[in-house]
This record gives C-alpha cells, structure tokens and sequence, in this order.
C-alpha cells in the first residue's frame, strides 16, 4: 500500500495543535501542581557585637542569713486585776537574768518592805550594841537578856514581813529568768488592769546569732564584717566561725553591736565579693564558645565571619577573662 506522506504529516500536526489548545485530559494523566513560593515574613536578625575592654571585674554573691533557734522563754504577771506600773525593756533589749523587765502597781508594798528592811538594820544594830553595854555595867544581866530576846525576835518579824512583801512584790513584777534578749513585748493600755498568764515579755536566750550554709569560703572570712539588710534596715555582723561538715560550710555570724534592730530580725541577707580582679580585658561570656576546654571566639572581616582561638580566665558577673588572643578595642560577634 502506498503510504502518502504529506496526509499523515499533516494529521499529526493538527493532532498536536489540538493537544496544546485542550490540555492532556486523558484518562489517568496525573495533574501537576506548583506550589507559590512563601515569602519570609521574618526579618534576618543583625548581627551583635561585643567590644573587648580592659578593666576590673567583681563577682558578688548574696546570700540569706537566718535567727539561729535558741532557747527561748514567755514571761507573764503571776496576778490579775492589778493596774500596770511600767515596762522597762522594749525589743532587742540584751537582758541579765535577774533583771526587772516590767512591773504592776505595787508603790505600797515597796515602801512597807523599804520600812521593815530600816527596821531590820536598825535592829541588828541595836543587838550589837547590847553585849557592849552589859560590858560596860549599863545593864544588869537579866536586862541584858531581856533586851537581848526583844531584839531578836524584832529582827524574825522584820524578816517575815520583808519575805511577805517579796512574795506579793514578785507575783508584781517580771524579771528575766535568763541571760538573752528581748524578742518581744506585748502592748497594753496602761489604764488597764493586769491578767494572769497572759505573755508580756517574751525572750531568746544566749548571744545573738545568724546562720547559714555555703559550698566555699571565697569572699567569707572569719572575723570578717559584712552588712546584713533586712526590710528597712540594717546592722552589721561579724562572721564568728564556719564548721565544715560534708562539704558545706556551717556559718555563725554575730551582730556587731546588739540593738533593737538586731533583737527583731529574724533573717537577713549579705552581700559579698567572691572574686575580684584588676586591670583585665574581658568581653560579653556570648561572645566565647567553649568546645571541650578549647575557646573560640568570632569576629567579621570583610563581610566573613571568621574564628580564632582564645585563652578564657574566669567568668565573672557574666563577662569572660580573655588572657590571650584578643587585644582590647576588637569587635567580637556574640552568638
């Protein structure tokens, strides 16, 4: 069969400009999709610097102070219904065992024992008097012993009586039952009358103290005197001793001079340097990658990011010693 070749070039042409014109619709033809790229709503971050200085460097450190629990006592009027005379000690107060702390009504009972305590004295001198006028002939010997008896059972009564006052003046009066501080004392309207029991005075005993604990001793010395801010205020302790026990320091401070600050604060805190050291180039610790105990650090020349290699010191308040490798002045690029 004789094939004419100007026929079938022209069916194929028309074939393929059908095809462009309708697409390839065929059945099972896949359909492409492409997909709109996104732009980056982003913006690049710039790049961050860090200059390299040269100065001095301080760490510091704080740390909370806490009132060391020691033996404490609560102190009450042993009476009630009795109008109140005074306090004399307010919180803070170092107090001696013994001392008058407060004290109700008692102006009469004081002077009725001050009366028998004269009475007392004079009786007892009176007494020594009697063996040095028998001596002499002024008296016969009953008289002697007459006056003698007389005397002598003036000073018992004298005695019983002082004894009685103390008995009510005591159940009047507060005293502090040890050495130790005033923690606290309860106020109360003057006009009022007292009540049995109640606490009015309340006390730590011992020296004042102020603990805490800490892995090391950089910064801390005994004897040292650091400035513990509570609240408001403020005093000065002195670091008494640090007992090392399972790695950890005990630490005991004192207040330097007791006062009424010191008698309430039962926490504080102190700030002190660990580390300090002069004349030093440093830069940002962003600005140093450690890899293993190799340091790096990056930096920009014409438009490359470039490293080199450092030698690091200590990292103090966020700042890296640089003892070699960078001269003070240079850009670094922190990551």
């Amino acid at each position: 069969m004789r094939v004419n070749y100007k026929k079938l070039a022209l069916i194929l042409t028309l074939g393929c400009m059908t095809a462009a014109f309708t697409g390839c619709s065929g059945r099972g033809a896949a359909e492409v999709y492409h997909q709109m790229p996104v732009m980056n709503k982003q913006k690049q971050s710039e790049t961050i610097f860090a200059t390299v200085m040269r100065g001095d460097l301080k760490e510091e450190k704080a740390m909370k102070l806490s009132a060391k629990a020691g033996q404490k006592s609560s102190l009450s009027f042993r009476i009630s219904d009795i109008g109140y005379d005074a306090f004399y000690v307010t919180a803070g107060d170092q107090v001696k065992k013994g001392q008058v702390l407060a004290r109700l009504d008692c102006e009469d009972l004081l002077m009725q024992k001050q009366e028998a305590s004269l009475a007392l004295e004079e009786a007892k001198i009176q007494l020594s008097m009697q063996k040095g006028l028998f001596d002499q002939y002024a008296m016969s010997k009953t008289e002697y012993e007459r006056a003698v008896a007389d005397l002598q059972n003036e000073i018992e009564v004298c005695q019983q009586e002082i004894a009685e006052y103390n008995v009510l003046i005591d159940e009047r009066t507060i005293y502090a039952d040890m050495d130790g501080y005033v923690k606290s004392v309860t106020n109360v309207d003057l006009s009022q009358t007292s009540e049995e029991g109640r606490e009015m005075i309340s006390l730590n005993g011992g020296e004042m103290e102020y603990t805490a604990s800490v892995p090391d001793m950089a910064g801390l010395e005994i004897g040292g005197e650091y400035e513990m801010a509570a609240e408001e205020q403020s005093i000065l302790v002195t670091l008494k001793s640090a007992d090392q026990d399972g790695g950890v320091y005990q630490l005991v401070f004192v207040p330097d001079t007791p006062s009424v600050d010191s008698g309430v604060i039962t926490s504080g805190t102190i700030t002190y340097v660990t580390h300090e050291l002069t004349d030093v180039c440093y830069v940002d610790q962003q600005a140093v990658t450690n890899v293993g105990e190799t340091s790096y650090v990056y930096y920009e020349k014409d438009g490359t990011r470039k490293a080199k290699q450092v030698q690091t010191g200590p990292n103090l308040n966020g700042y890296y010693v640089i003892t070699d490798g960078v001269k003070e002045g240079e850009e670094l690029i922190c990551d």
